[in-house]
């Protein structure tokens, strides 16, 4: 998961040197899901871009096709405890 504080337009670049296809999901600070994209890797120059679109607050990478259970809510993230 990233994490950016100041909510922005993003863009990961590209997957240049990636093994594996990967799902991105983009999120708005309110955790709503405002962008997917199945990204595949990519050996060599030009690669794809996968844009998120609006203010992104999230962005979530898991292997490709990875069954999420469909979110009937918006995105949350919990509190980490810090370490003892």
């Amino acid at each position: 998961l990233h994490s950016f504080p100041t909510r922005r337009s993003s863009d990961l670049g590209n997957l240049k040197n990636t093994l594996i296809p990967l799902d991105i999901r983009y999120y708005d600070v309110a955790g709503r899901l405002v962008a997917y994209h199945l990204a595949t890797p990519c050996l060599s120059e030009p690669c794809a871009h996968y844009p998120g679109r609006g203010r992104v607050a999230y962005v979530l990478e898991t292997r490709a096709r990875y069954r999420l259970i469909p979110p009937t809510q918006p995105l949350r993230l919990l509190a980490v405890p810090p370490a003892r």
